[in-house]
């Protein structure tokens, strides 16, 4: 249980830093 939550933030943690980057890369242009 504790791996599992520890991987889905992770996960999470990884996602928000891919929208980050768009974010930016969109503000940019």
């Amino acid at each position: 249980m504790y791996n599992f939550f520890r991987f889905s933030i992770y996960n999470f943690d990884n996602y928000y830093l891919v929208q980050l980057k768009k974010l930016q890369y969109l503000l940019k242009v």
